[in-house]
């Protein structure tokens, strides 16, 4: 579920007012207090930011580590997909060249 602007300046607001776990302030996550996989939503009693560490540990105590572990390793496949073309596709800027048949 998306996260927008005012949303996300309001929850800003909220941290400032200390509603935070640890003394970390950046960089912070956007966190569904309830996950939004069970009905969470994005509003901002619904939302709160959390350093990276809480945040894992939080999914981690909902979802259970080895579900996470595989979450975030095909994140990070993703990730590396995106980052590199796929083998025999040209890179960006490269020309093809159309050979006579």
């Amino acid at each position: 579920m998306p996260i927008d602007g005012a949303l996300k300046r309001s929850t800003h607001e909220k941290l400032s007012e200390g509603g935070h776990r640890c003394e970390a302030t950046n960089p912070l996550e956007f966190d569904h207090v309830l996950e939004v996989a069970r009905g969470g939503e994005a509003t901002v009693a619904g939302v709160r930011l959390l350093c990276r560490a809480h945040n894992q540990h939080a999914a981690e105590r909902t979802f259970g580590a080895e579900f996470m572990r595989h979450k975030r390793a095909a994140a990070a496949e993703g990730r590396e997909r995106v980052a590199r073309p796929p083998t025999g596709s040209p890179l960006p800027g490269a020309r093809a060249t159309i050979l006579p048949s």
